[in-house]
């Protein structure tokens, strides 16, 4: 073969070899700014991921705590109305009684709030304040009743019973704050024994 023809040849497969080297090159280099996006997206998108479920967490979070006061408020302002009916002058004819009911009514409301956002021993507890509150609400209406001479044996037996009916109502909110704690801290802070 002459000089000629293998310098031509050497040249058309030097040529073809960087044509395909450049191909290949790019073809890699293609692949991996490919692979660099892709990650690139799935990081952004498990970013604002985990950012809508921190942030929905946190509404959460400020729902309960907004809702759990409630009932705290509400029980602290059933309480002080007992407090002002029982402390009257004519507790039988005060119209105290009324912002004593409205007061409980209040409490009874806030504690069914819980049920849309609280954990179940949340709502548990809750439900314990609304239900202790009404039966201390009775029982303060039969000992009223009491006190206005009504003697028979089913009002006297319920008025017998506010002092059960308060203490049960005290350990519902204990019970209630407990359990409203660990929904935010994660550990169940002991009650201490009588």
């Amino acid at each position: 073969m002459d000089e000629g023809k293998a310098a031509l040849y050497a040249a058309i497969i030097g040529f073809a070899a960087a044509i395909i080297g450049a191909a290949v090159g790019g073809l890699g280099t293609w692949l991996a700014g490919r692979r660099q996006a892709s990650a690139a997206v799935t990081a952004a998108l498990e970013q604002v991921n985990g950012q809508a479920r921190n942030e929905e967490a946190q509404w959460i979070r400020q729902e309960r705590r907004q809702i759990y006061s409630n009932v705290t408020r509400a029980n602290a302002e059933f309480q002080a109305a007992l407090a002002n009916w029982k402390r009257a002058d004519d507790p039988p004819n005060s119209n105290l009684s009324s912002d004593a009911a409205a007061a409980q009514q209040r409490l009874m409301d806030a504690c069914l709030e819980v049920t849309g956002f609280g954990l179940d021993t949340v709502a548990e507890a809750a439900f314990a304040i609304g239900a202790s509150s009404s039966e201390l609400m009775t029982s303060t209406v039969a000992r009223m009743a009491v006190l206005l001479g009504r003697d028979d044996p089913a009002t006297l037996a319920i008025a017998a019973e506010v002092e059960e009916w308060e203490d049960a109502l005290a350990t519902a909110l204990a019970n209630f704050t407990r359990a409203t704690r660990h929904t935010f801290t994660g550990h169940l802070p002991q009650i201490p024994n009588p």
